[in-house]
């Protein structure tokens, strides 16, 4: 799904921070 920036965009840092846990 492309909503990583709609993520981004709720989420802010915490969102962004989570994303980059997710892929690592």
């Amino acid at each position: 799904a492309h909503l990583t920036m709609e993520v981004i965009s709720d989420f802010g840092l915490v969102g962004l921070e989570l994303m980059v846990v997710a892929i690592n």
